[in-house]
C-alpha cells in the first residue's frame, strides 16, 4: 500500500471515529441554563443528549400526586359501583404500582423513558422568561398509580 493510500484509508477511518465524553452538571439556579448550555458548545460540545430537569422536592410532589391517585381511585370505585346498584365498603387492598418523574429533555438519548401507566399527570409547558433563551424547561410531571380493592356492599 502506498503513502498516499494509507493516509487516504486513515482519513476515512478517522471520519467514522466519534469520542463520546460524559459529564454530569448539577445546576441549581435554572436561570444559568442557557448560559452553562452555550459555554459547553463554545468550549467544543457538538452533541448535547439526556438533558434532565429534576426538582429538590420529588419527594413532596410524590405524595402529594399518592394522594390524588388514591381519591381518583376511590371516585372511580364509587362511580362503577353505583353504576350497579351497590355501595364501595371498606379497603381490602391497596398496592402503589409505581411511580417517576419526566422530564421531556431527555426523552430521547439516555434519558428515562418507558411505558408508565399513571392516574396522575401534571405537566404544561412554559414560554420562556427570556425570549432569546433557548430552552423553555416546563414544569417536571411526577406520577403515581396505586390499585385499591374496595369490598362492596
Amino acid at each position: 500500500m502506498s503513502a498516499r493510500s494509507l493516509a487516504a484509508a486513515l482519513v476515512a477511518v478517522a471520519a467514522l471515529l466519534a469520542v463520546r465524553r460524559t459529564i454530569t452538571v448539577d445546576l441549581r439556579n435554572i436561570d444559568r441554563f442557557d448560559q452553562v448550555l452555550t459555554d459547553a458548545v463554545d468550549a467544543g460540545a457538538n452533541h448535547v443528549h439526556g438533558v434532565q430537569f429534576r426538582t429538590t422536592e420529588l419527594r413532596k410532589h410524590r405524595d402529594q400526586a399518592r394522594s390524588i391517585a388514591i381519591q381518583a381511585a376511590r371516585d372511580k370505585a364509587i362511580a362503577l359501583a353505583q353504576s350497579l346498584g351497590r355501595k364501595v365498603g371498606a379497603v381490602t387492598t391497596i398496592r402503589e404500582d409505581g411511580f417517576g418523574w419526566w422530564s421531556s429533555y431527555g426523552s430521547w438519548w439516555g434519558g428515562r423513558h418507558g411505558a408508565m401507566s399513571q392516574n396522575v399527570v401534571q405537566s404544561s409547558a412554559a414560554a420562556p422568561a427570556d425570549p432569546d433563551a433557548v430552552t423553555a424547561p416546563g414544569q417536571i410531571s411526577v406520577t403515581a398509580r396505586v390499585t385499591v380493592t374496595f369490598a362492596l356492599e
